[in-house]
């Protein structure tokens, strides 16, 4: 039987950062991190189709190492005022890479708000980004190198979640767990 795997995806043109946790302690999560800034990658569908195939392909490599049970995204942070547009089309080729990519229920992500991933992480909805990259070392003992990569971390815990098999740990955390909507945007006649 395949280890069940579940996903973690930190939206960002610069540092587009994917995470596999698999919950046995023996298995190290696989992070990717990816710079699509224009320097890099171009603008416009030429940036946005690298992103496409670089989302595609993680998701081919995790379904190699196991069954993928569940995928989480970082939502949009509804505060900023400006790259509105640019965040909607990277978020859209995201989604597009998960539902033509991921299996099953997995093609409909849960959409997690920026401070549900901190207060899962902290028990502060509100902490500084600055803060995750410890408390993701403090509380599970992995380190990694950027902010983008604990978040895409923390949100592949959080995506364990929507297993009723793995329970929190935290009070806190169950109530991060709570503010969110599993399989968002599935459509409601297959709920």
């Amino acid at each position: 039987m395949p280890d069940n795997l579940f996903i973690g995806i930190d939206q960002s043109y610069t540092g587009l950062a994917m995470a596999i946790f698999n919950p046995r302690p023996d298995i190290p999560p696989v992070i990717s991190r990816h710079d699509f800034s224009k320097a890099k990658s171009g603008d416009g569908i030429t940036r946005l189709l690298a992103i496409l195939e670089t989302v595609e392909a993680f998701l081919e490599r995790a379904t190699g190492l196991g069954s993928i049970r569940h995928i989480c995204i970082e939502g949009y942070s509804y505060g900023s005022k400006s790259g509105r547009e640019l965040a909607g089309e990277l978020g859209a080729t995201i989604k597009y890479a998960i539902y033509y990519t991921a299996p099953g229920d997995c093609a409909y992500p849960t959409i997690v708000p920026p401070s549900s991933v901190k207060k899962y992480c902290t028990g502060n909805g509100a902490a500084p980004k600055s803060l995750m990259l410890k408390e993701v070392f403090r509380k599970w003992g992995v380190d990694l190198t950027n902010d983008n990569e604990a978040d895409a971390y923390v949100l592949a815990r959080m995506a364990m979640h929507a297993d009723p098999n793995y329970l929190p740990l935290y009070r806190y955390e169950e109530e991060a767990l709570s503010k969110i909507t599993w399989h968002t945007e599935r459509p409601v006649t297959q709920k």
